[in-house]
């Protein structure tokens, strides 16, 4: 193989530009599908009906009026810490 900068360079530039035609021509249709709202369609989905839980829901609450009582409780009276040191 002779050394031939030239030749090399201008591969690289031939090279470079095919690339930015490809990215450039790639973008403009992206910008077009997206624009026309084709590129990311979707089948409707049907509307489910979700039943409530009303006895998880009562468990619930009752834990947190519990947390709640708890959390007054120690609140107002305090905790009492026994110092280890004595």
């Amino acid at each position: 193989m002779e050394v031939a900068p030239y030749r090399d360079w201008r591969i690289l530039v031939k090279v470079f530009f095919i690339g930015l035609v490809v990215s450039l021509g790639f973008n403009i249709y992206m910008w077009v599908e997206i624009s026309s709202d084709n590129f990311f369609t979707t089948v409707p989905k049907t509307p489910v009906w979700v039943e409530l839980n009303k006895d998880g829901l009562a468990k619930t609450l009752a834990e947190l009026s519990d947390k709640e009582f708890t959390f007054e409780k120690v609140r107002t009276e305090g905790v009492f810490v026994v110092d280890p040191s004595l």
